[in-house]
């Protein structure tokens, strides 16, 4: 190309030159050519001239001499022009032949640029035709690779498909699935390459090996559960052996409880044909009733705890073959009807012959139900005698009060009867209200008496109207009592009729006393409400110390407070204790007084609420302290990081250049020196949210122009414009040594003063969870990549490298670890149009199917664990759990284990993630 510009400016320089040269002698020709022309037309003036000097020769001789004068220097004027012409002949000759040379020239000059252009043509499209060559030489060799790696995909497509029948495989089918699997390496394994062959090789011996190792397992306890089932049944018929034997003793039993019922109520008989017994005749009875009663329900008590004892044998061993069935045959058992007993002998020889027929087992069961509904019938009949013994009882004991009441009553009139006529005198009476009552009969209250108790033509009151005689000294001795309250009222009207101005003057001091509280409730409370607008402009400790002064002024004011409420509730106790409820009645009624005690009631909520509002504040200063406490800890992790990064180290290369004395252990000096000399400008790389490229794309793009012949100090330029965008200052707030001694307190187990290798990587690891299923590539870019491994969701990666854009899908990516294997690769954390495939999490888990939380990371065997004393842990669905460490591999089983800490019982332990059958025991929740 440069080749072809050389030669066309060439060309254009001659043309440029040849055009100079015909401008310049067609100038200067033309110029000559006008110039004659002027010449001529001067010649031609001159003709009219000499015209002019003909005509002027007419006129005279003076004008003859003037005309010969011009004729001379008219021919001296034309040999001029005629030298003039001649030397512009010779030079338009010159210029002529100066023409004829350039034209030469350049006729030569085309030739050879014309034999050079051919020249380069031609070797233009040899080497046109060499690329071409080239080029299709290249296209077929990636063709041939592109159809080597799409046949070797599918090669390794059919092995891992082969794999994945034989993982679930059972012992039936296992060596089918075998037989496949080799004749899939067989057959496919010579169109993969050398590293894939390996790979498929050690996937395929792992995954035969692991299935051998489950299958053992699973004849191990096939083995197992044959021996488990046969002692189950060698236990079941001693079992049934001893049911036979519990149910003839559940009969004795049932029978003797049926008994006892039976006389039980023959005793609630007995009750009521006991009219005229006495209460001692009717205590007698209820004793020996109740004595009964009580052995009755001791026998169906016993006969309950008898079944609830052996309910094993009882019920498991004989269970009932149904409702229906049960039903039937205990009513028949129990109550044959009546046509059961129309059939005479023929039946009694079937069921004879029947009862031949069935096992002891099935006729202890028969039985058994028949005694349960016995016993049920028993209870019941047992109940209903029991509340009829009692309504029995009390009627008893009812009727026989009475009689005793009367009995009393009919001796205490034959005691005041002294003339034994049957009639009490006025005089007996009197004897009656003294002697019984200590009361004076007065003649207005006899009168009275007699009145409405004696029978017209008697002399006295009979003993149907004696308690009569009781009502009226009742009536009369109330009457005696409401005269004396009487006058203790107007005694004490007086006595409060001399206190009452004294009253006034002391509600109206404790009023004083009650605002001089309420000022200082007042103060206390400017000091209060002004705290939650102090949240945001204040540090913890001042607001704690805020809090401190407030509160010792609160707490004065509440001594003020019951200084006052004392002075309110002494009021009535200055005065004479007799006048107490009236003051307090006063008080009740008085404006002022009612007042001040209202006042003091809102005392009480006043100071609740200022008490509240410290109690907030401090809670205010706490959450505080605790979200300042998370940013310091997110800050010192963020330092922490940064350095693992720039020091190009692992995580625990960093924890031995931290622990200075190399004891396995981080002590709070060795943490503290090191954050003063960290690097604490922390700089992270930018996620880029475009389909841009990334900028480790642009650096290389700086470094490639740089090996192309630019400038050098250009090239690193454009690298530290590259490396600038593609990092951002990340803000932190300050770390003082004091904020990080606080977070490597927070960093430590309880009990701990030291920080251990395992607790340091579990705090710095950044751990992903998988949302949506995605796959585990070799490489950062789609393209040529190579599927490692499926993500599953609430897969667990640890976080190597990134986040970082892929330049040609446009993916946000990952370089993670697979949590619990050796599988490193990059995962798509957000894909191009937005969907989020993995989230940064998994510490917060739920359970998703029932398992258990054993104590260590190694999964104890069904029959170890079956002879410990306190069995594992079970975890139930929705269960929420806090992952602690892991997810680790268990060495025997291969099945991936996390350390968790339940939330609901505090528990600590190991859970398994997944089953060797893929079925998940915990998700991840955030």
């Amino acid at each position: 190309q440069q080749q072809q510009q050389q030669q066309q400016g060439q060309q254009q320089h001659g043309r440029g030159w040849d055009q100079q040269q015909g401008q310049s002698s067609s100038s200067g020709w033309d110029q000559t050519t006008s110039q004659g022309g002027s010449w001529d037309q001067q010649q031609g003036k001159g003709g009219a001239w000499n015209q002019q000097q003909g005509k002027g020769g007419k006129n005279g001789g003076k004008a003859g001499k003037k005309g010969g004068f011009q004729a001379d220097l008219q021919e001296k004027a034309r040999q001029e022009q005629e030298a003039r012409m001649k030397e512009l002949e010779e030079k338009k000759r010159q210029m002529e032949e100066s023409r004829k040379k350039m034209m030469e020239l350049r006729q030569q000059q085309e030739l050879e640029a014309k034999a050079k252009m051919e020249e380069l043509r031609k070797k233009k499209e040899e080497e046109l035709k060499q690329k071409q060559e080239e080029m299709k030489r290249k296209q077929e060799e990636q063709k041939k690779e592109q159809e080597r790696r799409i046949a070797e995909g599918k090669a390794m497509m059919a092995i891992r498909r082969a794999i994945q029948k034989v993982r679930p495989a059972r012992p039936e089918n296992y060596e089918e699935l075998k037989t496949e699997l080799e004749q899939a390496l067989a057959t496919e394994l010579p169109n993969i390459g050398e590293t894939g062959q390996t790979q498929l090789k050690d996937e395929a011996e792992k995954c035969i090996e692991q299935v051998q190792k489950r299958i053992e397992t699973m004849a191990e306890n096939a083995r197992k559960e044959k021996e488990r089932k046969e002692e189950e049944e060698r236990k079941r018929q001693e079992l049934t052996a001893k049911a036979v034997e519990l149910v003839k003793q559940l009969e004795g039993m049932v029978e003797e409880t049926a008994v006892a019922t039976k006389g039980l109520g023959e005793k609630s008989s007995a009750f009521e044909s006991a009219d005229g017994a006495s209460k001692k005749q009717v205590e007698a009875m209820a004793k020996e009733a109740s004595e009964v009663e009580e052995a009755a329900k001791i026998k169906l008590k016993s006969c309950t705890d008898f079944i609830v004892e052996h309910k094993i044998a009882l019920r498991t061993v004989l269970p009932n073959q149904g409702a229906g069935g049960t039903t039937a045959t205990a009513k028949t058992t129990a109550k044959p009807d009546d046509a059961a007993k129309k059939d005479g002998e023929a039946e009694g020889s079937a069921d004879a012959e029947e009862e031949a027929e069935q096992s002891p087992e099935e006729a202890a069961r028969k039985l058994l139900a028949s005694l349960m509904t016995t016993l049920t019938d028993t209870k019941r009949t047992l109940e209903g005698a029991s509340a009829s013994l009692a309504s029995s009882r009390a009627k008893a004991e009812s009727k026989a009060a009475a009689n005793e009441k009367t009995a009393k009553m009919e001796a205490l009139f034959a005691k005041y009867d002294k003339d034994k006529d049957k009639l009490l005198s006025r005089t007996e009476v009197s004897a009656y209200a003294q002697g019984e009552f200590k009361f004076k009969a007065v003649p207005t209250m006899l009168d009275k008496l007699w009145e409405i108790a004696v029978e017209e033509g008697t002399k006295g009151v009979s003993f149907d109207n004696f308690h009569l005689v009781k009502c009226s000294v009742g009536i009369a001795r109330q009457m005696q009592i409401g005269e004396r309250l009487r006058k203790v009222r107007i005694e004490k009207e007086k006595a409060m009729e001399a206190v009452r101005g004294e009253l006034q003057t002391l509600i109206k001091k404790t009023a004083e006393d009650v605002n001089a509280a309420d000022q200082e409730i007042v103060k206390a409370e400017k000091l209060v409400n002004p705290l939650g607008a102090k949240v945001r402009e204040m540090n913890p400790d001042s607001m704690r110390a805020l809090a401190d002064d407030v509160e010792a002024e609160v707490k004065q004011c509440g001594e003020h407070v019951r200084e006052a409420r004392t002075t309110v509730e002494a009021i009535p106790e200055k005065f004479d204790g007799k006048l107490e409820g009236e003051i307090k009645a006063i008080l009740l009624k008085d404006p002022l007084a009612k007042k001040v005690q209202m006042q003091v009631r809102r005392f009480d909520l006043r100071l609740a609420r200022a008490v509240n509002l410290i109690s907030r504040f401090r809670d205010d200063a706490h959450r505080k302290e605790a979200s300042m406490l998370k940013e310091f800890r997110s800050a010192v992790v963020a330092v922490l990081r940064y350095a693992k990064e720039t020091k190009s180290v692992s995580l625990e290369d960093l924890f031995s250049l931290i622990d200075a004395d190399t004891d396995g252990q981080i002590d709070e000096e060795e943490f503290v020196k090191f954050f003063d000399e960290a690097d604490k400008e922390v700089k992270v790389r930018k996620a880029f949210k475009g389909a841009g490229k990334p900028a480790t794309k642009l650096a290389t793009d700086a470094n490639s122009a740089a090996e192309a012949g630019t400038n050098n100090a250009e090239g690193t330029e454009k690298n530290e414009e590259a490396e600038e965008d593609e990092f951002e200052a990340l803000k932190l707030p300050e770390l003082p040594r004091e904020a990080v001694r606080r977070v490597f307190s927070t960093l430590l187990s309880d009990g701990e003063t030291a920080l251990s290798q395992d607790a340091f990587v579990q705090h710095l690891v950044v751990r992903y969870y998988v949302a949506s299923k995605t796959t585990l590539t070799d490489r950062l870019g789609f393209e040529g990549a190579t599927t490692l491994c499926q993500l599953e969701e609430s897969d667990i990666l640890e976080l190597v490298e990134g986040p970082q854009r892929d330049a040609d899908s446009g993916a946000l990516r990952i370089q993670a670890k697979l949590a619990g294997t050796d599988s490193v690769g990059w995962a798509t954390l957000e894909g191009s149009k937005g969907t989020k495939f993995l989230q940064e999490g998994g510490h917060k888990l739920k359970v998703v199917r029932e398992t258990i939380l054993t104590h260590g990371l190694e999964i104890e065997a069904d029959a170890e664990a079956s002879k410990l004393d306190h069995q594992p842990l079970k975890l139930k669905v929705g269960e929420i759990l806090e992952l602690l460490a892991g997810p680790r591999k268990e060495e025997k089983s291969s099945l991936l284990r996390v350390k968790v800490k339940s939330k609901s019982e505090g528990k600590i332990g190991w859970i398994t993630c997944k089953s060797s059958e893929g079925a998940r025991f915990v998700s991840v929740l955030a």
